[in-house]
């Protein structure tokens, strides 16, 4: 038993929808405690702006020193 049990369910109930930050000032901790605390309670944490799945322009390619090549059909890569 934990001094964060009864926080639990408000944690599982904003999973996903709000950040973890927000989640963390709710419940009075610091987001670092928050996935301690998710982690020993099995309590998955998403994070759904880091998952999306963005497609980086030309400019920010070259920029971090790729190369650029086109594909058959004269999409950029």
């Amino acid at each position: 038993m934990s001094k964060w049990d009864g926080s639990l369910a408000t944690i599982q109930t904003l999973a996903g929808k709000v950040s973890a930050p927000e989640i963390a000032r709710r419940i009075g901790t610091t987001t670092p405690n928050l996935h301690k605390i998710c982690h020993r309670n099995k309590i998955s944490l998403p994070r759904p702006e880091a998952y999306e799945k963005r497609t980086p322009d030309i400019a920010t390619c070259l920029r971090a020193g790729y190369t650029v090549i086109d594909r058959p059909g004269g999409q950029p890569q």
